[in-house]
């Protein structure tokens, strides 16, 4: 090939890759979309796997999925835990009319709820490693579903109590 037609061609995948780009974005956050949705989903069928089809005798399966929900339950919990916080907030100022000025204040609290839901659910979590460690596998998975909804359910006592 001829250096003309090399360098038409690498003009159009240039131009190519500058459409495909955004759609590539779009597609890409779309998956991590549906995976943070689906999380509790699949918390939820990790728990129902453990508890009814695991036979009797102890697997490494299970040892690993009591590490894996372990590890990832508070950076699930802190993620939720922001939407349940700010989210209502958004569509309570857009149902009464007004704005919600884009500040650092807003970024400092979302950032506190997020460390308040990572804190308490890791420090849950741990207590449930430490305390329930000889306990069946169904006792464990729901204390540690208890240790994952313990944010939730303080900010669920706090807005009932203030």
């Amino acid at each position: 090939m001829d250096s003309r037609a090399e360098a038409t061609l690498d003009r159009w995948s240039r131009a190519v890759h500058f459409v495909v780009s955004p759609l590539r974005f779009l597609v890409r956050s779309l998956v991590w979309l549906a995976v943070v949705i689906l999380a509790p989903a699949i918390f939820f069928s990790n728990l129902i796997f453990v508890v009814f089809y695991h036979g009797p005798d102890k697997s490494d399966t299970v040892w690993a999925l009591k590490w894996v929900f372990g590890v990832l339950s508070p950076f699930g919990s802190a993620f939720w835990f922001l939407m349940a916080v700010m989210v209502p907030k958004f569509y309570r100022a857009k149902r009464d009319g007004y704005e919600i000025e884009n500040n650092l204040a807003l970024h400092i609290k979302a950032i506190g709820a997020m460390l308040f839901a990572f804190v308490t659910t890791g420090a849950a979590m741990f207590w449930v490693a430490c305390a329930l460690q000889q306990s069946t596998d169904g006792v464990w998975f729901a204390a540690a579903y208890l240790a994952f909804l313990c944010p939730f359910l303080l900010l669920g006592v706090w807005r009932l109590l203030f």
